[in-house]
């Protein structure tokens, strides 16, 4: 029973597990809202839990009508977008985003992180605000603490401290109501109570340990690691009580909160409008560079490698015969040629292998190639881009050759060799079925 009429407790009426799956550049991402299991949850579109290993990650990529709030749990993450904004987080720090009209952005790791990274939907009114950031460092977090064994990390919302705290804040301070907090206890059996305002929408996320939910905890489930628990919303409820169950005492996890929103939910890739034809709009201006930013900066945040011979071309600190440039690639002739004209074209991306650069920095390559071919007047020639040293990769950046093969001798263009097999169909088509799942 709650222990005064004022304290009446949410209860669990969902609890799902989530998966780790791949996701981004080598990242891998345990996701709970945004699946089959629970679509949109109003206000929240996505909750994940990232683990990113080094050299992998969430390369350029771009977000409207919408924010992120991304809680480093462990590690360090790299920031970066067109608006010139660049920094650093670091365990405990937390970065708000405001996508709004639109923003650029790209986050690497340092080394080794985990992070916490729920998308909010914006309210409509405030889909096409200026994007903008907020940032703490861990020590700029508040914290309140109800008893000696549990820690209330408050992000944004408002928790019950010390005698001597009183009501803690947090300071940061979304567009629409949202509330999160990160909670740390140290003895099992201790308990607190955490007012939640009344009609918002409401969950937990277990990352450490189990957590017993609600008025009857000693005949309740705990809430096991990984899993995102769903509170009720009910006439009269006013928080939830919350109780450590591990053996260890040890229970760590993140509670949410925030105010349903009256509206349409479109959601295609990173863009979050609130009707169809708003998508298309977002998908042109992305297309075409526009309003998703208002910095005249390009849309291209690149990453580059200090010593990558290709990156010291493109950053000029190496002299080339340079063809084309344009915000995303670079293409010069070749100074070891397979045959005159021979050319190369590389996006301005760093990465080593193509799977390693973003779509957004391909697009314009092919046409880049054919446009080159068609000022040298050639008939025949080859286009040839290698993955690997055992493919004959020699530079790891990410190239493009079209190599004139200007007559049939093996003197002067590419020279292939083709060790064509005779497939075992029955093995063939076991491939084919199995390639088309994964397509």
């Amino acid at each position: 029973m709650t222990t005064t009429a004022a304290q009446v407790s949410r209860s669990v009426v969902k609890s799902i597990l989530a998966i780790e799956t791949p996701e981004g550049a080598g990242a891998m991402v345990r996701r709970s809202i945004g699946t089959s299991q629970l679509r949109n949850f109003t206000p929240f579109l996505m909750l994940d839990n990232f683990l990113v290993k080094e050299g992998a990650g969430f390369p350029d990529h771009p977000h409207r009508g919408m924010t992120t709030l991304t809680y480093m749990l462990e590690g360090e993450f790299e920031h970066e977008d067109v608006k010139g904004h660049k920094g650093r987080i670091g365990p405990g720090d937390l970065q708000f985003m405001i996508a709004g009209r639109g923003i650029m952005h790209s986050e690497m790791p340092v080394h080794g992180p985990g992070k916490k990274d729920p998308w909010i939907d914006l309210p409509k009114e405030h889909k096409l605000v200026e994007a903008s950031y907020q940032e703490r460092r861990a020590a700029e977090v508040a914290s309140a603490h109800p008893t000696p064994n549990v820690e209330i990390k408050v992000v944004c919302g408002e928790a019950q401290g010390s005698a001597e705290e009183g009501l803690v804040k947090g300071n940061v301070r979304p567009l629409g109501g949202c509330w999160f907090m990160d909670f740390i206890m140290t003895k099992k059996g201790e308990r607190v109570f955490q007012p939640i305002p009344r009609g918002w929408n409401a969950f937990i996320y277990t990352l450490e340990g189990e957590t017993l939910v609600g008025d009857s905890l000693a005949t309740s489930e705990p809430i096991k690691q990984y899993h995102t628990a769903v509170l009720s919303n009910n006439e009269g409820e006013t928080g939830v009580w919350l109780e450590s169950a591990s053996s260890s005492g040890r229970a760590r996890f993140v509670l949410v909160a925030g105010e349903p929103l009256e509206q349409g939910v479109v959601q295609h890739g990173p863009f979050v409008m609130c009707t169809k034809g708003e998508i298309q709009q977002a998908f042109m201006d992305y297309q075409f560079e526009r309003n998703l930013s208002t910095s005249t900066a390009t849309m291209t945040s690149h990453h580059k490698d200090d010593n990558c011979i290709f990156c010291k071309i493109i950053a000029g600190d190496i002299p080339s015969f340079k063809l084309i440039e344009t915000d995303a690639l670079f293409s010069f002739l070749d100074i070891g040629p397979l045959s005159k004209g021979h050319a190369l074209v590389i996006p301005k991306y760093h990465g080593a292998k193509l799977h390693d650069i973003p779509d957004e920095h391909l697009g314009e390559i092919l046409k880049t190639l054919k446009k080159i071919a068609v000022a040298q007047g050639v008939e025949n020639y080859n286009i040839l881009q290698n993955n690997g040293r055992i493919a004959h990769q020699e530079v790891d950046h990410v190239h493009f050759h079209l190599i004139p093969k200007p007559s049939a001798s093996d003197k002067e263009g590419l020279v292939v060799g083709w060790p064509a097999q005779k497939a075992d169909m029955d093995e063939l088509k076991a491939y084919y079925e199995d390639l088309k799942t994964k397509l």
